[in-house]
């Protein structure tokens, strides 16, 4: 039986992986925001990467993400479920969460995700806030799974 080398196995890994892209460029976001639609024509899933930076609140504010797909059929678009983060409270000056949807994935964390992307998607970020100034400056960027 021959035995693998640890980077033979990362090789592996990695050739699933494909190059990360911009799903919301790093901005002052103040209202809630919807992304431009995606279309998926080859994976089957998708790891999110938030990052969110420094709050300006003179007020309560929060911030969630979720995921949604389309349904050609009924033309509508609907959450995939468990696909959406906590809330994020400008208490931190910077969070960073990975979300991962992949058919057949286990649950480790709550940003794990056993889900297919499907063929159109989107990102909603909602933010929530009382008060005049309630800025947010995040990113989220995408990287298909094959």
């Amino acid at each position: 039986m021959t035995r693998r080398s640890d980077t033979e196995i990362t090789s592996v890994v990695v050739d699933y992986m494909e190059p990360s892209f911009t799903v919301m460029a790093n901005a002052t976001y103040s209202v809630s925001t919807t992304t431009t639609a995606f279309t998926n024509r080859l994976y089957r899933g998708l790891r999110l990467f938030f990052s969110g930076g420094a709050w300006t609140v003179s007020a309560t504010a929060s911030a969630s993400f979720r995921v949604q797909t389309f349904d050609d059929l009924s033309a509508r678009w609907s959450n995939i479920p468990g696909a959406f983060s906590t809330a994020l409270n400008p208490t931190a000056s910077s969070t960073f969460i990975v979300l991962t949807l992949y058919p057949g994935l286990v649950a480790v964390t709550s940003q794990d995700i056993n889900h297919h992307i499907g063929y159109t998607w989107r990102v909603v970020v909602d933010v929530v806030a009382t008060g005049a100034t309630r800025d947010f400056i995040f990113s989220i960027a995408g990287q298909y799974i094959r």
